[in-house]
């Protein structure tokens, strides 16, 4: 338990600045670099990019922001007992933020590594790598002092990547709604033209993703074989069906408009234009390919990458 307390005031130290210093009760919360921050972090951790900017919510970001300025105060008294609570608290909180951005394997992973058992091979881990540790610990200290917050984040991930390894996905043993529902989220929000003023598609598109859980659920059992998804299926599809004929009485989505952009890709000068589209967005496409290759570390970005597809090489949005 020692070293846990002791890597943590290293890496709180290092979190909160190279020096200590009052705390200004009011100072202000830099979402931004604290975004970045975590991004960087969370890229490093888990070997998979993607972006935590819409998913975050400001009460989230406060609170973390709140646990980072409150350990200095512990620091500078040498409250070692206080800095080991509030290394937990951030890493309690970081879970909740991933809970929030349907990050759900890398909520387990955090939450399994401060439990009682994995505070026991958090002991080992650091024993092992206690010199590549202490390296990433002097660059990280290093990128405070120079306000590089994006390496700062990546130098700590490779750090808790250490200490506490993240379990990748298992194939899932049985449906999960909120997993379905999450990759929607991540899907409608980034194929909309203006998200924070959503439109009619938008909100059937939502409305849609919450009426096909059923159906969405007997085809998973059916791909997992179990026959019993026969019994509910039809009936589930048709019900779905029928919100579409009730809700969907024009073409807000323009699917016509999608169909048409799918068919011209197959002609030359399709194949030639959707080369072009790809060209010019090279990096935020292969981005996507990268979230849907790794879907279970993140539902959201899975479906953002789904998105991102879509709208860049089909030319096709939603209002």
């Amino acid at each position: 338990m020692s070293k846990f307390v002791l890597l943590s005031v290293c890496l709180l130290g290092l979190v909160c600045g190279s020096s200590l210093r009052g705390i200004e009760p009011d100072m202000p919360m830099d979402y931004l670099r604290l975004e970045q921050f975590i991004e960087s972090f969370m890229d490093n951790y888990t070997h998979t990019n993607y972006n935590m900017t819409n998913c975050l919510t400001a009460k989230t970001q406060s609170k973390l922001n709140q646990i980072l300025a409150a350990s200095l105060g512990y620091l500078m008294f040498l409250d070692f007992d206080k800095v080991l609570q509030s290394y937990e608290d951030f890493i309690l909180s970081l879970a909740s933020a991933c809970n929030e951005c349907g990050l759900y394997q890398v909520e387990v992973s955090l939450k399994n590594g401060i439990s009682e058992k994995g505070k026991m091979w958090f002991g080992v881990n650091l024993a092992y790598n206690s010199v590549k540790v202490m390296e990433l610990a002097q660059n990280f200290t290093q990128e405070m002092e120079k306000k590089d917050y994006i390496s700062a984040g990546g130098s700590l991930g490779k750090i808790t990547s250490m200490l506490i390894p993240f379990e990748p996905a298992h194939m899932l043993g049985s449906f999960d709604q909120n997993i379905y529902i999450t990759w929607w989220k991540g899907f409608i929000y980034t194929l909309a033209i203006n998200p924070k003023k959503p439109g009619p598609c938008y909100y059937f598109l939502s409305n849609f993703s919450s009426q096909t859980v059923n159906s969405a659920m007997d085809i998973y059992s059916l791909s997992q074989g179990q026959m019993s998804g026969f019994n509910t299926l039809f009936g589930d599809l048709a019900s779905s069906l029928t919100f579409v004929k009730a809700n969907y009485t024009s073409d807000v989505c323009m699917f016509d408009q999608l169909e048409s952009n799918i068919l011209a890709c197959f002609s030359q000068s399709g194949v030639e234009e959707l080369f072009a589209r790809f060209s010019a967005r090279f990096l935020t496409i292969n981005t996507a390919f990268l979230n849907i290759k790794n879907c279970g570390t993140s539902y959201y970005a899975c479906g953002q990458g789904v998105a991102t597809i879509i709208k860049y090489l089909l030319n096709w949005s939603i209002n």
